[in-house]
């Protein structure tokens, strides 16, 4: 084959005979075009991108991930309400959690052709709804502490806020759903892009890190991320009642890093750092626990 005017002709002639032969089946044999569609799910998102009509007719099939679960587009319009959806893989990762617990349907659009997608979507159906989720939306939906937990743990969340300074990282004590998660980390436009360049400027040469330190400047007031911590959660709710200062360092520090690993986000140096000393620190301390048990035992037998 030469790269011409004519091969261009014929690939518009495949392209046109196979997309003839999918509205055939769409009409005549929809379980084989479903199958169909399984497989070569990619190129036909790609096809429905160009081809408004065929987007259309093949709309109901496409396969999404969502906090439902793999389902069809069909099956996820079924469920009669807004179409959420995120514009990248971080922010569902972020929200899943939170959103599935709360029953709340999100669309994972950080995939090739997702986003776009679901964003034209009423344009073909007009009695659809669908809008872009960000993780602060998701924090809407979390229980307020009371003002008199506000004020007995003011102290504390002050001290915790201030743990996670070093990080650009604010936290803030809420209630949610599920309960089983500890805390939720979310991250701004502009902290993800001052992680970026900060993971960049890492495994660069020095000449590159000091202009990337330079482009970052202008992310540093605005780059801060937010962690979430859940009162309804039974080791956050021991930790704060407790109101042991020492305890709350080490505690919050490795809450923070178990919550980017949740998320799936690389972690910087210092980041791993916090991650391994805050498992040697609590595997201490837990053996220093044994020891001192015991020797009260061994005590309690003499006597």
């Amino acid at each position: 084959f030469y790269e011409n005017e004519r091969l261009e002709e014929v690939r518009s002639e495949l392209g046109e005979a196979l997309r003839r032969e999918l509205v055939q089946m769409a009409d005549s044999e929809p379980e084989r075009l479903r199958q169909t569609i399984r497989l070569h799910a990619l190129s036909m998102k790609s096809l429905a991108m160009e081809h408004r009509d065929f987007y259309r007719m093949i709309y109901r099939w496409l396969p999404f991930e969502s906090t439902f679960g793999a389902k069809e587009l069909g099956e996820l319009l079924e469920e009669g309400r807004t179409l959420y959806f995120t514009l990248t893989l971080d922010e569902y990762r972020q929200i899943t959690h939170v959103a599935a617990a709360q029953s709340l349907l999100v669309v994972n659009g950080g995939y090739l052709y997702d986003a776009e997608l679901l964003a034209t979507l009423p344009d073909i159906l007009p009695e659809v709804a669908t809008e872009r989720l960000i993780p602060e939306d998701v924090s809407l939906a979390f229980t307020e502490v009371t003002a008199a937990e506000r004020m007995r743990f003011y102290e504390q969340v002050l001290h915790a806020d201030a743990v996670l300074q070093r990080f650009r990282c604010r936290v803030e004590l809420k209630r949610f759903k599920p309960t089983e998660l500890p805390a939720l980390f979310t991250l701004s436009k502009e902290s993800s892009d001052m992680r970026a360049l900060e993971a960049a400027e890492e495994i660069s040469p020095q000449a590159i890190s000091s202009v990337l330190g330079s482009l970052g400047s202008k992310y540093r007031e605005a780059a801060y991320s937010t962690l979430y911590l859940n009162l309804d959660n039974p080791l956050v709710g021991r930790l704060f009642e407790a109101g042991l200062t020492s305890m709350l360092k080490p505690a919050v520090e490795l809450l923070y890093v178990n919550s980017l690993l949740m998320g799936h986000y690389p972690m910087n140096r210092q980041e791993l750092a916090v991650l391994n000393q805050g498992i040697l620190h609590f595997i201490d301390m837990g053996l220093a626990a044994d020891t001192a048990r015991e020797g009260t035992n061994d005590g309690g037998g003499t006597v």
